[in-house]
């Protein structure tokens, strides 16, 4: 709280937006906070979460059909992936996130979908039961445009679902025979300017793993059709998360890292 150089504010007034900032903040905690919806029958669990089961064998057919099932919110947010020429996106994340009021915390779509969680944290345990992350992004139906993952720590892994034709990975890769324009700046990679020709190679990802560099420039290929994919990750800062959160996270079977 500053006044314009030279000039003083008044005690009143200085404690008035005090109280109006302390107000907000307190709205923030009430409406985020951890223990707002636990999970089960008691918590705000959709019908949709309640009718998804936990097969013995998980195969990608029956994760597809329960992701093209659900309710998707409109994300306006993350910018670094939302295409420029629509308003929003579908995408929502599972796991650890970071909450401006709160820090790092269990986001609230864990809450609100915890047998979809659970689900998704065993379909990647079956193939990859030594991998530790802390958040799993899922996306529907939009090409993420270049970025790079600078939140991220440490390999991801990708697979994709649907019905759909191009939709490929493209990974900057000096071996690649794939050349893209950048169109803005990259964080991290200061020199690749907008305007620059980086070279890069495909991959195919529908209903295959790929462990790839969140932090290596890539994004998704223009397609036709439906396109769902799932990226598990860790966060930065993992380390500082409090000890209710880890908790909460491995309830659902989250396999965390530990250093």
């Amino acid at each position: 709280l500053h006044a314009p150089a030279g000039q003083k504010m008044d005690k009143e007034k200085v404690a008035a937006m005090k109280e109006h900032k302390a107000s907000l903040l307190q709205r923030c905690r009430e409406t985020f906070s951890r223990a707002d919806a636990p999970a089960g029958k008691k918590g705000p669990v959709k019908a949709q979460d309640r009718a998804i089961e936990l097969p013995a064998n998980i195969v990608p057919e029956y994760v597809q059909g329960v992701l093209e099932g659900i309710s998707w919110p409109s994300c306006f947010s993350r910018n670094n992936v939302k295409p420029d020429d629509v308003p929003y996106i579908q995408a929502f994340p599972l796991g650890l996130v970071l909450n401006y009021c709160l820090g790092l915390c269990v986001s609230r779509t864990v809450k609100l979908w915890p047998n979809l969680t659970t689900l998704l944290t065993h379909f990647i345990a079956q193939s990859f039961p030594a991998f530790r992350y802390t958040t799993i992004q899922l996306n529907r139906d939009y090409s993420a445009k270049l970025h790079v993952d600078g939140n991220n720590h440490g390999p991801s892994y990708i697979i994709a679902f649907g019905k759909y034709t191009g939709g490929e990975l493209w990974m900057k890769d000096e071996d690649g025979d794939l050349d893209i324009e950048v169109t803005e700046g990259l964080r991290g990679w200061p020199t690749l300017k907008p305007g620059t020709q980086v070279r890069g190679k495909l991959v195919n990802i529908n209903s295959k793993w790929l462990k790839f560099d969140g932090n290596t420039p890539h994004q998704a290929m223009p397609f036709k059709g439906q396109r769902i994919s799932i990226v598990y990750f860790s966060r930065k800062g993992f380390l500082k998360i409090p000890e209710e959160v880890n908790k909460e996270l491995s309830a659902v079977g989250f396999r965390l890292p530990g250093e």
